[in-house]
């Protein structure tokens, strides 16, 4: 904590004292930075190609991704069936015993997964009350979750799940950042991402009210309205993006 700037301090501590007076069911607030990637990031990892699968999950491996986070699979089904994409990442054989001090298997064993949405779409986050409108050539990164002893996979899942997008013809890669979660940050920065602009939101009892910042306006939302994400990018990245999708 002492490490963090003050405005991070600050913004954590408002949470933690909502959730103490058990005033966020009627009272919350949130800000998020956009971080936008057009430009391929690091390399991977110097992992053990054996040890270590990425790859994209189905619908049919719904049971597989749900013994690593069981509460969190419960709505997979139904973004499978929205259109939305799963990417995940296993270790297998000694080495996943080892890390994970599992039973010896030669099954592979998910250890993390991360959410992606391909434009043109709007897309809800169901705990942050956003909705983000993305624009056709864009991808949006989100819900990553990686078991806590192999935190370092998250970055080469995020590569590896940015190289095939890429490849499928997605110009941008998109994301948002809530502040203090210095792990995301430093992920999208490994990735090429750069903050592009910010959105901050207020909630009290049914009123949501957002402030959209971008390079090009300020932007006051009401309600469910979107957050338009094609105005955070450059001025020629939207039509650059429509061109390369067809």
């Amino acid at each position: 904590m002492r490490q963090q700037a003050w405005s991070e301090r600050a913004y954590q501590n408002g949470h933690r004292l909502l959730r103490r007076a058990r005033l966020q069911r009627v009272l919350d607030y949130r800000f998020c930075s956009i971080l936008a990637s057009g430009q391929p990031g690091l390399p991977p990892s110097p992992w053990d190609e054996e040890a270590l699968w990425l790859g994209e999950a189905r619908a049919a491996q719904a049971s597989w991704l749900a013994e690593l986070e069981p509460e969190r699979a419960r709505e997979f089904p139904q973004r499978w069936a929205d259109g939305l994409r799963c990417f995940a990442a296993a270790l297998r054989g000694t080495r996943a015993e080892g890390a994970l001090g599992l039973a010896p298997t030669n099954d592979q064993r998910c250890v993390g997964f991360l959410w992606v949405a391909v434009g043109p779409r709007r897309l809800a986050g169901q705990a942050s009350g956003y909705v983000w409108e993305l624009p056709a050539g864009s991808a949006w990164l989100f819900d990553a979750f990686v078991h806590p002893l192999v935190l370092g996979t998250y970055p080469d899942l995020a590569r590896y799940a940015t190289l095939r997008l890429r490849a499928e013809g997605a110009s941008w890669i998109l994301g948002q950042v809530e502040c203090g979660n210095r792990v995301s940050r430093r992920v999208h920065h490994l990735l090429g991402g750069q903050p592009v602009g910010w959105v901050a939101s207020l909630r009290c009892g049914g009123l949501r009210l957002h402030l959209d910042r971008s390079h090009q306006a300020w932007r006051l939302r009401w309600g469910r309205a979107p957050t338009r994400l094609a105005a955070f990018l450059p001025a020629s990245a939207p039509a650059a993006a429509e061109r390369r999708a067809a």
